[in-house]
């Protein structure tokens, strides 16, 4: 994933012709953060940056959780019929990728 997610980074940042530092502002994250991400050395992701990535770049759910994970979710929400389905599946994509954030162990400086 991160390999991945570090290139994606890297494409979009040098499409718009932004510097690392000036992309980083823009995803409203840390220079340093930033870099390490693009440069995958980065262990772990908060939720929040996950949040971040996803909402300015519009990149998949699927690049951060396993496609399975995400359609068991779906499925189960899909099934009630509800006409106001979206505010229910996004709340619930939330409430499981906090539960994937709370269970990773963060290294002293996490990002």
């Amino acid at each position: 994933m991160k390999e991945k997610l570090g290139q994606i980074l890297r494409d979009e940042r040098n499409k718009r012709n932004m510097s690392q530092n000036d992309f980083a502002h823009y995803l409203e994250l840390e220079r340093s953060t930033y870099e390490c991400i693009e440069n995958n050395r980065i262990r772990d992701l908060k939720t929040v940056t996950v949040v971040k990535l996803l909402d300015k770049l519009n990149l998949d759910l699927e690049l951060f959780l396993p496609k399975e994970t995400i359609d068991r979710y779906f499925e189960l929400y899909y099934c009630k019929n509800d006409v106001n389905l979206k505010p229910i599946i996004q709340r619930e994509v939330l409430k499981l990728l906090n539960s994937v954030d709370s269970k990773f162990e963060y290294s002293n400086n996490p990002i």
